[in-house]
């Protein structure tokens, strides 16, 4: 009988220690525009043949919804989600939501071509205030221009930009919903990808991850692009361009993670237009933060898709991953070391997620969302270490004689 009790008691606490290892995924695979229960699109539209669009026949998300054109206005992602810890926001954009020097000291947006992937990238800001982007190097500021060859770079200028956001694509949270503020996330320069033409890039797959504070219910995706951009000699070019950014995947990590509407209190996001992203962004001083370089190594690798298909295209692709070691000096920070592992899922898409996931609650519709469970890495070193010393003590426990079980009981009984 005392064997058995010894056992169990092995067993349980390794249960109880392995049951804290696990924590819970929410994917939107951004499949559909079409809102629901908790979760709300604007001026975003579904891709049909994605791979087509972008001629990129290894593409590594297959579906994405997209912002029509640079000049449709702020498209957005709104999910009423509480208890996420982390946000990990991949998407598609044509130009790079960074800037890079080229062999010629131009900075210019993105990449200069196939070759200088892999070197230092440079954070850029969008400013409310004029509408341009901007960065900062060696204590200049520089804004993104058509200069007298009609190219377009950041050149030197001396104004005061204002209030300053990240470029792009940004993430920002509620806790009633109305008022929104915005979160700093770090640039995974490890899941960038290359879609390239030649020697051309052509597009890029960006990764940014964000920590979500404990008051958030609300979380929203951001996607916008500049309406104009200054040339040198006066005047402005109209950027007119197509589809500049592609949200692709959202996903949500924590212990417990609480879907939709929880009660009488809770309140709905606005359904008839984006909710405000700058009522509560917060103020980035009136001068950019200085952007420094990143040491970072190219990798040529293929991505892996979602779908077993994709449409073939008659432009040579490729991708390409950078990995980097050093932080940016901003709010969206070069990537370091991730937290989040995204090849250690339990996989399960679900057509009907739980309003509380892991929990027996009501169910809401979700079809594009998929509901994974995830166990980190540290977690599988420690449940193999387990295991040993489980079956190490187990055995010595069962294969202990009656005589040494008799000897111990006798001396208990002295004691006593």
């Amino acid at each position: 009988m005392k064997k058995c009790r010894s056992c169990l008691l092995v067993i349980i606490f390794g249960l109880l220690l392995q049951g804290a290892g696990f924590g819970t995924t929410l994917i939107d695979q951004c499949q559909s525009p079409v809102s629901g229960e908790y979760n709300s699109y604007y001026n975003l539209s579904a891709s049909g043949n994605l791979a087509g669009e972008l001629l990129w026949s290894g593409l590594p998300d297959d579906t994405a919804l997209t912002l029509s054109s640079s000049g449709v206005g702020e498209g957005a992602a709104v999910y009423q989600i509480e208890g996420a810890t982390e946000v990990t926001v991949r998407f598609y954009s044509n130009r790079g939501t960074f800037a890079t020097e080229t062999v010629g000291g131009n900075l210019i947006l993105g990449y200069q071509n196939a070759g200088s992937a892999g070197c230092d990238l440079l954070d850029v800001w969008y400013s409310e205030a004029t509408g341009g982007l901007y960065l900062r190097q060696g204590g200049t500021l520089y804004r993104y221009m058509v200069n007298s060859k009609g190219s377009l770079v950041f050149l030197p200028v001396q104004e005061e930009p204002g209030r300053l956001i990240p470029y792009g694509v940004n993430l920002y949270y509620s806790s009633d919903g109305v008022s929104y503020s915005l979160l700093s996330g770090t640039y995974d320069n490890g899941e960038m990808k290359l879609n390239t033409m030649g020697s051309e890039v052509i597009q890029y797959y960006e990764c940014i991850r964000y920590q979500v504070p404990a008051s958030a219910r609300y979380l929203k995706v951001t996607l916008w692009d500049i309406k104009q951009i200054p040339k040198v000699d006066g005047g402005s070019y109209l950027n007119q361009g197509k589809a500049p950014f592609r949200l692709a995947s959202v996903s949500f990590y924590g212990d417990r993670l609480i879907v939709g509407p929880q009660g009488p209190s809770s309140s709905q996001p606005g359904s008839s237009a984006v909710p405000p992203s700058s009522s509560s962004s917060p103020d980035l001083n009136s001068k950019p933060p200085e952007s420094s370089k990143p040491s970072s190594s190219s990798s040529k690798s293929s991505s892996s898709s979602k779908s077993s298909s994709s449409s073939k295209s008659s432009s040579s692709s490729k991708s390409s991953s950078q990995k980097s070691s050093s932080s940016k000096e901003s709010s969206r920070e070069s990537v370091g070391a991730s937290t989040e592992t995204s090849s250690n899922y339990l996989t399960g898409t679900v057509q009907d997620l739980p309003s509380t996931v892991g929990g027996e609650e009501q169910l809401v519709s979700g079809g594009q969302i998929s509901f994974q469970s995830r166990i980190s890495p540290g977690w599988y070193l420690f449940g193999f270490l387990y295991l040993i010393g489980a079956i190490f003590l187990i055995g010595k426990i069962l294969l202990r004689s009656p005589k040494q079980e008799n000897k111990e009981e006798d001396s208990e009984s002295k004691k006593k």
